[in-house]
């Protein structure tokens, strides 16, 4: 292929052969020729020395070549993904978020730049923005496990009770068995406590969310003593005025029972 560009270019120097020529040989004085006989407009060129420096993990050396190369031709999905990446790779966060926000404008439907978008609000300390993003990612990807167990965690950080559960509940359709103690145990305390949500709401009104969700968890995990005990906590916070079912009111017994013999131990 070398011998091949060459025997081009001494027919005729172009920009886009000095580029394949640099993609061939790896060097990097290649694109800087391509980008210099373009009198500096090749979009092309600017973009191998980008990607050229992150193969390097020179990432702040490659987003300087990247914004070139997106000014003058700004329709590249790729290369705004790219771009968010190496900068989430440096830590330069909302050069990240902006290239994935250009990423979902050109491509909605692209799950993994909404995904990305929404660490980079994470890590912009920007949780409720997160969440949101989040939402849209699972839009388009319904079924990935992975971008509910983030909401499910982002819900539960800025106080999205219900959305908690109700990303708990997917997660144990998509993944069955899956345990997150840490997630239970807040819900159950905002709950238990009345703590208001992230609506100003108060969370007691969830108590029957809550409990069919203890109800789906140990119908698949029946084991877990941590797992029962929240169980049994939340339980003995219904309502007295509340009516259970006899199934109900034989799980609460049995719940009590396994409380008492964990405090046994």
């Amino acid at each position: 292929a070398e011998r091949i560009i060459r025997e081009q270019l001494t027919v005729r120097e172009t920009p886009l052969l000095f580029c394949y020529l640099g993609d061939v040989t790896k060097d990097y004085e290649c694109y800087e020729r391509a980008w210099s006989l373009s009198k500096n407009s090749f979009s092309r060129a600017k973009k191998s020395m980008g990607l050229w420096w992150l193969g390097r993990r020179e990432f702040e050396k490659s987003l300087e070549h990247f914004e070139t190369s997106l000014e003058i031709n700004p329709l590249q999905i790729g290369l705004w993904f790219t771009y968010g990446c190496a900068g989430l790779s440096c830590g330069r966060f909302e050069k990240a978020a902006t290239a994935f926000r250009r990423c979902v404008n050109l491509d909605n439907d692209n799950f993994e730049a909404w995904n990305n978008l929404a660490t980079a609000y994470i890590r912009s300390h920007n949780k409720p923005r997160a969440f949101v993003t989040l939402q849209e990612a699972i839009k388009c990807e319904y079924e990935n496990w992975r971008l509910w167990e983030n909401y499910l965690i982002i819900s539960v950080d800025i106080g999205q009770f219900e959305e908690t559960i109700r990303a708990y509940h997917r997660l144990l359709e998509l993944k069955q068995k899956h345990v997150d103690v840490e997630v239970l145990s807040n819900l159950t305390k905002a709950v238990c406590t009345n703590l208001k949500d992230a609506s100003g709401e108060h969370s007691s009104k969830l108590k029957g969310k809550l409990l069919a969700l203890f109800g789906h968890i140990t119908s698949q995990v029946t084991g877990d003593g941590c797992i029962w005990r929240l169980y049994a906590e939340l339980t003995n916070h219904v309502e007295p005025g509340q009516n259970l079912s006899q199934s109900e009111q034989e799980k609460v017994i049995f719940m009590m029972m396994m409380r008492m013999v964990m405090m046994n131990f």
